[in-house]
């Protein structure tokens, strides 16, 4: 039995009814590839290609993120041919091991992270855009590209789902979206929040002979995949920068992260089942905003006690000199005092000495500083105090 056929017959119908056309789609691509590169090679010699799949895949210029991919998915195949066992029940037994591809080593690139200013300069550049889509007036089709980007900025939605929503979906009074089965990506009904300003903008696109209970798709696009992204990268090169509608979707993942959503929050936000899918490829929390937050407790300088260091030495008290007059000599007032003083003791520079008098009063005498720069010792000041 050839790989290609146990795949249609076999896996396809008993591993692959519960999953979405696209899962399946995905599959038979790669099936598709080891046939072409390895001849459809039978069940028995599948196992015998797996270096020669991978290096004829480089060959073809292909990355390793892609040539892993349909690793995995032959992998998944080839588990289904092996013997059962307790993590692999229901396989078929058809070999008695498991054949495997080595997949290769990939490094992944951290999810790229997009600024207000990004969003901005590609909002702006769709101002510019006046020729599709051709069924809205030329003055509203620079609003329906902006309302597309309000819209996966807000809700963190695919493609395939900006383009299959309808007008009904919308609900205006408790602001929610349906995300019908048939356009979600899991076949899930999805009810997202919304916010008032998108209802204007989708009021500014709407056209009159439309209402809000119509079956009409709100994004109504004809024009095919090529016109959609030519119309895209267009707006790209006026703004300067790549901002892609899937990276629409990664910044509005930034956007809940600055608006402090959980861990859960965040990942329902993005519909995804797993934390580690939305942080590993579409958010990168800003570790400038965990940093703004982080309190290093730095002890206060006012109560740092120094370092160790010499003693220095206590400055001993200031005193004024004091000179004694004996008691042998006699003064009839203070100023003779004073007088006597200033004879006496010429070689004395202090601007303030202290008399002690035979009687036990101790006078102050002050010299102006006129009387200091000028050396003028006549006139001069002096308060008594009785040393009693």
């Amino acid at each position: 039995m050839k790989i290609s056929q146990f795949f249609e017959q076999e896996y396809v119908p008993t591993y692959l009814t519960d999953d979405v056309v696209e899962t399946i789609k995905c599959y038979r691509t790669s099936i598709k590839k080891l046939k072409e590169l390895c001849d459809d090679p039978t069940i028995y010699e599948v196992n015998l290609y797996g270096t020669d799949f991978v290096r004829k895949l480089r060959n073809e210029g292909l990355q390793n993120v892609t040539i892993a991919k349909h690793c995995r998915h032959l992998n998944s195949i080839f588990l289904k041919l092996g013997p059962p066992g307790y993590r692999n029940r229901d396989a078929k037994g058809l070999l008695t091991y498991i054949p495997y591809f080595k997949l290769p080593k990939v490094k992944l690139s951290p999810p790229r992270v997009f600024e207000d200013e990004n969003f901005q300069s590609l909002f702006n550049a769709f101002g510019c855009e006046k020729d599709y889509p051709r069924y809205l007036l030329p003055e509203k089709r620079p609003l329906f590209w902006q309302a597309i980007m309000i819209f996966v900025s807000i809700v963190a939605v695919r493609r395939e789902v900006v383009l299959g929503i309808e007008w009904r979906d919308i609900n205006r009074e408790e602001l929610f979206v349906h995300v019908r089965p048939e356009i979600d990506k899991k076949d899930q009904n999805r009810y997202k929040p919304i916010k008032s300003e998108l209802i204007e903008y989708l009021e500014l696109i709407r056209p009159s002979h439309i209402n809000w209970n119509s079956n009409s798709k709100i994004f109504q696009w004809t024009h095919g995949d090529k016109c959609w992204y030519k119309c895209w990268h267009k707006a790209e090169e006026r703004a300067g920068i790549k901002m892609g509608l899937h990276d629409l979707k990664r910044f509005s993942g930034d956007l809940a992260i600055r608006a402090g959503a959980s861990d859960l929050e965040l990942m329902q936000h993005m519909d995804h089942t797993n934390i580690s899918t939305t942080l590993k490829h579409y958010c990168r929390p800003k570790t400038r905003n965990i940093v703004n937050k982080i309190v290093v407790p730095i002890p206060n300088t006012n109560t740092v006690t120094p370092p160790p260091s010499s003693p220095t030495p206590t400055p001993e008290p200031q005193h004024l000199p004091l000179v004694h007059i004996a008691p042998a000599f006699q003064f009839n007032s203070q100023n003779e005092i004073v007088q006597f003083y200033l004879k006496e003791t010429q070689r004395i520079e202090n601007s303030e000495i202290a008399v002690r008098t035979p009687s036990g009063t101790i006078l102050t005498i002050v010299k102006s500083e006129e009387d200091i720069s000028n050396d003028n010792t006549n006139n001069l000041s002096c308060n008594g105090n009785n040393a009693g």
